[in-house]
């Protein structure tokens, strides 16, 4: 990984403003997607995965994501969570299925 002289950003443009947008979007549709996971979840003829990815995504927004342990270069463990701009993929695909339904 490549050193930065002290005081100069690893990132200089910072945060990208899309993610952010999503982020915004995402939340104020928060609501209707928890009614979303909840439907499927308790839908008899929803297919088992479906209901299963239902609860694991009510359990993460609920309690937050579970950790991951992996073996870092030392063999000592590393905390791995879901990346930003994963989470804005599964929340943009949420969105984007739920419009396709009400339309």
């Amino acid at each position: 990984m490549a050193k930065f002289a002290k005081g100069q950003s690893g990132n200089p443009g910072g945060r990208p403003k899309t993610i952010a947008l999503l982020r915004e979007l995402a939340q104020a549709e928060t609501e209707a997607n928890i009614r979303t996971l909840v439907t499927i979840r308790d839908n008899k003829k929803s297919p088992h995965a479906a209901r299963v990815a239902a609860v694991r995504e009510l359990f993460d927004r609920g309690y937050g994501k579970a950790t991951q342990a992996i073996s870092g270069p030392d063999d000592g463990a590393i905390e791995v969570h879901q990346s930003e701009t994963e989470l804005a993929r599964v929340i943009a695909f949420m969105l984007a299925r739920e419009a396709s339904r009400a339309t």
